[in-house]
Formats: structure tokens, sequence, C-alpha cells
């Protein structure tokens, strides 16, 4: 059976949940069994969270109510000391460690007592396991269960005076509501007593005891701190990878220099300007060029054959230098014969002559995307003479092979 259990105040339980007090309790509504481990609340460990148990009493009457069991190792109750030990005087009711509870219930401590009668009923019969671990208590539960007719105390298990050691706080309305009260083991310790009520919980077998891996065997820590150190140098390698993946993620983004879509296209311009030092930035929508900056204004195409005096590109940009430019040098990127491999677009006409007439005539810088893309790459090695490139030459502009 696989149940979504939490175990408060005791760690190292493999098959579920486990926080100590000092951390910071996960959202408890969402479990479908809570295990409490009052008995390892220290009162040094109160005195400095004396609110945290009263901060999840909400959500421990929500699975309370709604059929989901909250079991609890009991033990004395406390409130805020003095740095003296002696306790304080307060205008209201001190935190106690029992404040999780939905209502009040009395703790009575007497004499200890070593008889432990296991009611009969179904809900206490399942927990006989647990209880053969209790050979003394010193706890009686006396009732106050609130003044609610839905809020019902159940026993569990009984001293011989018939007396409750053991009981279940009850929400009638709701079949199988239960906040077990259950006294602390004596024939086994608390980190026990727990993988004891896992077992009662889950209906597993432990097919060893819990404590089997905490054996010490000679050799083990030595091969478990190797275990550690490969797990962390593979921890390493993988983040170097996905940093490496991120990288390439964004190197790989030139290439869309050639895309056929606008967007990623004018954005890989923009990428290979910012890196020879011109900056610019995305113009808004229907302005006549796509990227504008203090010292280039650059129109970005995409066509499946060639540019001719006719485009579009060529005359938003003279309508951009009619209406709109300052001292900004113009720039046409068209990727031509846009569906070929580039590798195929060798010796094909990329503008037409009168296309290229237009362009000298009018100081426009022409450039492909496969001759921008080697203007990228001559900027890696002289950054200066790819800017050149870009804002000082007009018409069409080629980059000679080397």
């Amino acid at each position: 059976m696989f149940l979504d259990i939490l175990v408060i105040g005791d760690k190292e339980h493999g098959r579920v949940r486990c926080v100590d007090w000092m951390e910071d309790f996960p959202n408890i509504e969402e479990l479908d069994l809570v295990i409490i481990a009052l008995s390892t609340l220290t009162q040094d460990i109160f005195d400095r969270i004396p609110d945290k148990c009263k901060s999840v009493s909400r959500e421990i009457e929500t699975l309370w109510t709604s059929a989901r069991p909250v079991w609890c190792i009991m033990e004395d109750k406390l409130i805020p000391s003095r740095s003296g030990g002696s306790p304080k005087t307060l205008p209201y009711t001190a935190p106690s460690n029992y404040d999780w509870l939905p209502v009040r219930v009395d703790l009575d401590k007497v004499k200890p007592g070593p008889t432990v009668h296991v009611a009969n009923s179904m809900r206490a019969e399942k927990f006989r396991p647990y209880l053969a671990k209790v050979k003394r208590w010193d706890t009686e539960i006396t009732g106050a269960p609130g003044a609610s007719i839905y809020v019902q105390l159940a026993p569990i298990a009984t001293n011989k005076s018939n007396k409750m050691i053991s009981a279940a706080l009850v929400w009638t309305p709701t079949a199988g509501s239960e906040i077990a009260l259950l006294p602390k083991p004596t024939a086994c310790d608390t980190h026990e007593a727990i993988e004891l009520l896992i077992d009662i919980a889950t209906g597993e077998d432990r097919l060893e005891p819990e404590w089997r891996d905490r054996i010490e065997i000679p050799g083990i820590s030595e091969i478990d701190a190797e275990v550690r150190k490969r797990e962390e140098e593979i921890a390493f390698t993988q983040k170097q990878i996905e940093e490496l993946k991120v990288k390439r993620f964004e190197i790989e983004k030139y290439r869309d220099v050639f895309s056929v879509h606008e967007d990623p296209q004018i954005e890989a311009v923009r990428r290979i300007l910012h890196d020879m030092d011109i900056e610019t930035e995305r113009t808004p929508p229907k302005f006549v060029v796509d990227l504008l900056g203090k010292e280039i204004a650059v129109e970005v195409t995409a066509v499946a054959d060639k540019i001719g005096a006719d485009s579009d590109s060529i005359s938003q940009l003279i309508r951009f230098k009619q209406e709109h430019r300052k001292n900004e040098k113009l720039v046409l990127v068209a990727n031509t014969h846009k569906r070929e491999n580039p590798r195929m677009r060798k010796g094909k006409m990329d503008f037409t002559p009168e296309a290229r007439s237009m362009l000298k005539g009018n100081g426009i810088c022409a450039v492909t995307s496969a001759t921008l893309l080697s203007i990228w790459m001559l900027a890696k090695e002289d950054k200066t003479k790819a800017r050149k490139k870009m804002l000082e030459e007009t018409g069409e502009v080629r980059v000679s092979s080397r």
C-alpha cells in the first residue's frame, strides 16, 4: 500500500518523508498520515519554537475531519521556560507542545504502572504490536475532548484502573477519523517505534530490523565516501554539460540569419551587428525598417530568388532616408534564394544590375545572409575591418574568400 506519510520529529526513515522540529513543515493537508514524535521535542528545542505546534493546528484538523489519521507518541506537557528553568508568568495561556490538537485533551501525570489492556476495537487492535513495546507508562488521559457533540475520546489501551493510557480523538461525523495518542515505548527507542508505526500503516513486514543499516562494518564508510565523490563529479560534469548546451543553443541562433521566418532572421541580424559593436533595437511593427541604432538603419528580408529594383525593401530604405534618416547608415540584409542550401547559392545573382545601381545611388549597403555571416566571422579577427564594410561601403558588398 502506498501512503504519503510524514514523520515530524525524527529523521532517516527511508520509506516516508521526515522533518525535524527546527525545519519548515510541508503542506500537511496533502498527506495521508502524519506521525508526530512529540517524545523528541525537548524543552530546549521547544523554547526556540514555542508557537510552531499551534501553527499547524488547522492543517491537523483538516486531516482529522477528512479521515486521514494523525498518530502521536506522547511526551509530558511543555510550556516555555525562563533561562533558570521555571515557567513564565504570562497574561494569556502559555503555548504548549500539544497546541497542534484541534481540541483540548487532559493528560494527568500519575505513578508509573506496567499494565496495558488493549481495548476491544479494530482501532485499538491495530496498535497491539506497538503497545507491546510499552512496558511502563506514567500518563492517564482523562477526557475534556471539547464541548462539541461530534468530538469523542475512544480508548486504545487502559490500565488496571480502566483509565485510558492511550486514546483516539475521534470526529464522529467522519468514519475513520482518528488522532491517536500513544504512550512512549520502553522496549525500544523512538526511531524503532516509528518504524513499527509505519509497518502498521502500510501493512508491510520489514525483512530486516531498521537498525540493521546502522551497524558499523569496516570498509563501508570508505566506499560510501567514494560513491559520494563520484556522484559529486558526475553532478559537476552534468552541470558543465547543461551550461554547454545553453551556450550551444545561444550560438546556434546565428543560423537564423538564413531563416525563412521574419522574427528569428531579424534577431540573428541584431546579434551579429552587436558582435561588431553596432547596437540596434527592434522597431515598432509597420515601421519602414526593422532595426535602428545610432549608427545604422537595417531592413531585413528573405526572398525566393534575387532582389530586383522593384523590391519593397529597397523602397522602404529610400523612404526611411527621405522621412526619418539622421546620420544612420542604410543597410539591406537579404536572405536571397532562401529555400536553397547556402552552398548551392554560390555563383547565382543576388541583386539585379538595376537593383545594384539603385542601392549604390542611395548609399545603401546591401549584403546577403551568407555575406553577413562571413563579415561576422571576419569581425572575430578584425572587428574594425568588419565594421567598415557595414558602415562605409555602398552597393552590393562582398567578402573575398581567404
